[in-house]
């Protein structure tokens, strides 16, 4: 009889916890001091960090183990608060994977692809593409990569990604007129004129090429198998990461030469602060070629 009303001040006062802590973060956001600011933040971050990881796996194998109890333990207050704080709950875990791949929808749409999150649950995030996806397995498996990349960076207790493919509906064209794409070669990939730019071969296995062409600098990353491509500009402004062809980058980051903007080079963010990524740029590999996507205009007669 007694437990609901400790439940009850057990919540309060982890509610009263919560709000204190949200004003000494605030307060540190405001300190004078830049460098004290920095480190202390940087310290929040990293035992967010350690808990967010090491709760998250608690909560994987508990509810592997023993989904019954877990399920129980979920109604103590501590408990549940505790996850939905570091958005570990069912609900949480989903807010925060279409919060992460948010950043990748229009790389997604820019591929004709269409993509929707179906379920989190223990590490494993199912998703469904649908659109030019389902069509093309370059453009497909070079999606998929984005979405991993995007989902380890951002989600400490990503295990795998499952893919379910969905294929497009056809639609007809308006009485009366005919939809031709340019060039012809390319009317199964919506939305993009596809380029070669180079042989795989040219690009270092771990390492990076700046491609010119047609108007366009692109930065190709190679990691092994897996390529990554970013228009050559710091982000929001006209100016180039690489003047030439050397490139500044180290341990897999480039570094912007104008603003000292750090960058993660297998997926784009920034890493220094909070800012803009690097622009991606749609890159296949087929048949040992690299090439490079940009909208392509399409001719209605």
């Amino acid at each position: 009889m007694a437990t609901a009303p400790r439940d009850e001040t057990i919540a309060r006062r982890l509610q009263q916890a919560l709000t204190e802590i949200d004003a000494l973060v605030q307060s540190l956001e405001s300190a004078p001091d830049p460098v004290l600011r920095d480190q202390a933040l940087r310290l929040l971050q990293l035992i967010d960090l350690l808990h967010r990881v090491g709760i998250g796996r608690l909560v994987q194998h508990f509810h592997r183990a023993a989904p019954q109890a877990f399920q129980e333990t979920l109604a103590d207050p501590a408990v549940s608060l505790l996850l939905e704080l570091y958005e570990l709950d069912e609900a949480g875990q989903r807010a925060r994977v279409n919060r992460i791949l948010a950043e990748v929808q229009p790389y997604i749409a820019s591929h004709g692809g269409e993509l929707r999150v179906l379920s989190v649950q223990n590490g494993v995030v199912r998703i469904q593409l649908g659109g030019a996806c389902s069509g093309c397995p370059a453009v497909g498996q070079t999606l998929r990569q984005v979405v991993e990349t995007a989902l380890r960076e951002g989600m400490p207790e990503f295990e795998r990604l499952e893919v379910e493919l969905v294929s497009p509906a056809p639609r007809p064209a308006p009485p009366g007129r005919r939809r031709v794409s340019v060039p012809v070669q390319d009317a199964g990939r919506p939305g993009l004129e596809w380029e070669t730019v180079a042989s795989l071969e040219t690009v270092p296995e771990v390492g990076i090429l700046r491609i010119d062409t047609r108007g366009l600098s692109v930065l190709l990353v190679r990691r092994g198998d897996d390529i990554y491509a970013y228009r050559n500009a710091c982000p929001g402004t006209p100016l180039p990461l690489s003047m030439g062809h050397d490139i500044s980058w180290e341990e897999g980051i480039i570094t912007c030469p104008w603003h000292g903007c750090r960058f993660d080079l297998h997926s784009g963010r920034r890493l220094d602060r909070a800012g803009r990524s690097l622009e991606v740029v749609p890159v296949a590999v087929q048949d040992g070629q690299i090439i490079i996507g940009r909208p392509r205009r399409v001719v209605h007669t």
